[in-house]
């Protein structure tokens, strides 16, 4: 955090931050009542299908790439590598 930070400025981010959030979900609020209940549910399934776009398109990391502190610990040891 910044030291330089005057409380005015923490109170004024606050306050506008709430503004924001506020004038967004009152947006959103006015937009459901002009599109039809059909539509709103389409709204949902594109967040359903981003989400799957990113699964599906995720690349799968080698246990060679990864850092040591994360490969499980059976790889260290001996007896259990043959």
């Amino acid at each position: 955090m910044d030291d330089n930070l005057q409380p005015q400025q923490v109170v004024l981010g606050r306050y506008s931050g709430f503004t924001i959030l506020l004038i967004l979900s009152l947006s959103g609020l006015f937009i459901s009542l002009i599109l039809p209940p059909t539509w709103i549910t389409l709204l949902g399934l594109i967040t359903v299908a981003i989400g799957i776009s990113n699964l599906v398109s995720r690349e799968t990391d080698s246990l060679s790439e990864l850092p040591s502190e994360i490969i499980p610990f059976t790889t260290h040891i001996p007896h259990l590598n043959k």
